[in-house]
């Protein structure tokens, strides 16, 4: 039996502020992990953390996305 510790979105923006990243809109609940906008530098990025306390920086993400674009500004 695995046990798994509760783990939400108020804990990924957490995670990826930790990071240093700005977190721009809401976290989306995928599979076993969130997506999290995040601004570092000046630059957007798509966000993946993970309840293991990992965050991935999977993309950078321009205003052309469509998936993150209405948000990047």
């Amino acid at each position: 039996v695995t046990e798994h510790t509760p783990f939400g979105g108020t804990d990924a923006q957490t995670l990826a502020k930790s990071q240093g990243y700005e977190i721009i809109g809401s976290p989306r609940a995928v599979d076993e992990h969130f997506e999290v906008l995040g601004k570092k530098d000046g630059k957007f990025y798509e966000l993946h953390a993970h309840r293991d306390g990992k965050l991935v920086q999977t993309r950078p993400v321009t205003a052309g996305d469509t998936r993150w674009g209405t948000l990047v500004r």
